[in-house]
C-alpha cells in the first residue's frame, strides 16, 4: 500500500505490491515503489517493478523492471531515472527510455561491505 497525506487526511494511492516494498521519492515528490525481485543467477523470471503512484487508488502505472540483481533500494536521480543499488552489481535506468538495466557490462560493479568476506568477483552477486 502506498499512501498520501493530503489535507489533514490519509489516503491509499497504490496498492497490491510484494511483501517488502518500499516507499521512495519520485520526481515532484511524487511517491513511487520499489516492489518485487530480480532474476539472480539466470533463474526463473524476476518480479522486481518501479511503480508511479497516482492521484487515487487505481491510477498507478507499474514499470516492470529488468534486471539479474538482488536490488534492494532504488534512489530517484532526476526526471525518470533511478539508481538500482543491489548487492554485487547496481544500475541506473532510465524509464523515459527502456525498462531493461541493460548488460552486464552497463553495470555498476557495488561494493560489498555488510559481509564479512569480500566478493568472490565482480561479476557474481554476493
Amino acid at each position: 500500500m502506498a499512501p498520501r497525506w493530503h489535507h489533514g487526511q490519509l489516503d491509499v494511492v497504490a496498492g497490491g505490491f510484494e511483501d517488502h516494498a518500499v516507499l521512495l521519492r519520485g520526481p515532484d515528490g511524487e511517491p513511487w515503489v520499489l516492489s518485487g525481485s530480480g532474476v539472480t543467477f539466470g533463474a526463473g523470471e524476476g518480479t522486481l517493478a518501479l511503480t508511479r503512484a497516482g492521484e487515487r487508488a487505481g491510477e498507478q502505472m507499474r514499470y516492470p523492471i529488468t534486471f539479474e540483481a538482488a536490488v534492494r533500494s532504488a534512489v530517484w536521480l532526476d526526471r525518470r531515472r533511478f539508481f538500482l543499488a543491489a548487492s554485487g552489481n547496481s544500475a541506473v535506468i532510465d524509464l523515459a527510455r527502456t525498462t531493461d538495466a541493460g548488460q552486464r557490462e552497463e553495470w555498476i560493479t557495488t561494493p560489498c561491505t555488510s559481509l564479512p568476506t569480500p566478493c568472490a568477483s565482480a561479476r557474481t552477486a554476493c
